[in-house]
Formats: structure tokens, C-alpha cells, sequence
């Protein structure tokens, strides 16, 4: 087996977000004895760019395995053109308003209700859902990257975050109301030294970034991946601190 693992530059002047494609298998074979792998899509512009790659690089029209780490902008916008131009096969996704039970109790104001929660969460994290819903309407089939998912083949495995972590940081999301006090996970002295870390805020009508030299809970969200190619482990993060 070989691999190459090619980075797709993202934006014109962001240091930030993530387009990267990994293929791996038989190189000098048919399509069918590789695998390709796409981790997040960028901007909206970056999307029809990696497809672009794919045609012409690949010479092939599918892809086998789509990841979406996280649902800010400067990673996941350019998935809809992938998704729309090309045959995928199966997209790993959190899906957070599916995690609204009981999450109204972490909320000040009573009035607050799971199933409210689950609609603001499709709204605030709208691109998410968006994407979600076109793949679903293309019979594109959905899994939650937590820990331990594995590809049919066993060389690509999720190492976070475990389904624990990922709806203790739900309530923490940019857009969620008020908690009633701060989650364990934030007041950690462990996050509190990570403050140089850059938070990227979610503007879905627009391809913007905001740095407030902190991390986020979407980013602590972020599906860590590792693939395994002729014993090498690849490592692939997102924006994991």
C-alpha cells in the first residue's frame, strides 16, 4: 500500500480552517483498491477547488469517506459543492440537535425546552444542518464521528471526542443561552492555559473569522482522526487543542 496526503489551501488570507485529502491503497491500481478521504472542505470557495483536485488529480468522480470535524465555517462551508458534484459514499457528522435531551436543565431561563434547544441548534449551526440534510436526500449514508467509529475497512478510526464529552460541550456552543454556571470543561485549568488559541465564531451568510485569543467549545468538539497506512499513523485533529 502507498498514501499521499494532499493539504488544499483554504482562503486567500486565513491561516485558519481545514481542506485535506488523503488517498491511500494500491496508487498504481484501479480505483477500487484505493481509499479517498476527504477531512472538512473549507470556505464556500474552496469547495468546487477540491473538487477540481479530485477530477483532475484522482481522475475519478467519488469519494469514499467525507469528515466533518466541526461546524465552523473555515471547515465545513465547502462541503455542500463536494457533496453536490460528487459521489460520495458516507459522511462522518456530529449531529448536536439530536443531544437535546435533558439539555434544557443546564439553562437559566425555564421556559427553555429540549426540543427548543434541538431548533436553535439547527438554526445557530445552520450549515451543519444544511449538510446533513442534503446528504440525507442523496441517500448518502450519515454516522457521528465519537470515539472508536471505524470505516468498513478498519484503517480509519475516530479518536474523539466519546459522546460524554461532546454533549457536556453542547451547552457551551456559540449562540446557546445562558448556562446556569459554567461547565467543569471551561473552568479547567487546563483550558484556561490555551488562551492564545484562536476561536472561530460561526458566520453562516458569510465566509468571516473573529480571533478573541480563546479556544471554543466547537473547536474542543472537533472529530480527531487517525488513519493507518502501511504502519504509519496519521493524525488528523481539526481544531482540538
Amino acid at each position: 500500500m502507498g498514501y499521499e496526503i494532499d493539504f488544499i489551501g483554504v482562503g486567500q488570507e486565513s491561516q485558519s480552517g481545514d481542506a485535506i485529502l488523503v488517498r491511500f491503497g494500491n496508487m498504481q491500481g484501479l480505483r477500487n483498491e484505493q481509499t479517498i478521504v476527504l477531512i472538512d472542505g473549507g470556505f464556500k470557495d474552496d469547495g468546487q477547488r477540491i473538487v477540481d483536485h479530485i477530477q483532475l488529480h484522482y481522475e475519478t468522480d467519488s469519494v469514499d469517506l467525507v469528515i466533518s470535524t466541526h461546524p465552523d465555517q473555515d471547515h465545513i462551508n465547502g462541503l455542500e459543492a463536494v457533496i453536490n458534484a460528487l459521489d460520495v459514499k458516507e459522511l462522518w457528522m456530529h449531529l448536536p440537535w439530536d443531544h437535546n435531551q435533558g439539555l434544557a436543565d443546564k439553562f437559566h431561563d425555564g421556559r427553555i425546552t429540549d426540543n427548543s434547544i434541538s431548533e436553535k441548534l439547527k438554526e445557530t449551526l445552520n450549515k451543519a444542518h444544511e449538510l446533513y440534510t442534503l446528504a440525507t436526500s442523496k441517500g448518502i449514508t450519515v454516522k457521528e464521528p465519537f470515539t472508536g467509529l471505524l470505516d468498513a475497512k478498519g484503517n480509519v478510526k475516530i479518536l474523539g471526542p466519546s459522546l460524554e464529552y461532546y454533549e457536556d460541550l453542547i451547552p457551551e456552543f456559540d449562540g446557546m443561552p445562558e448556562t446556569k454556571s459554567l461547565s467543569a470543561i471551561v473552568e479547567d485549568a487546563f483550558y484556561k492555559a490555551l488562551t492564545s488559541i484562536k476561536k472561530f465564531f460561526a458566520s453562516w451568510g458569510d465566509d468571516q473569522i473573529q480571533d478573541d485569543s480563546s479556544t471554543s467549545a466547537k473547536n474542543n468538539s472537533s472529530a480527531i482522526t487517525q488513519i493507518i497506512v502501511d504502519d504509519r499513523r496519521l493524525i488528523f485533529t481539526g481544531d482540538a487543542p
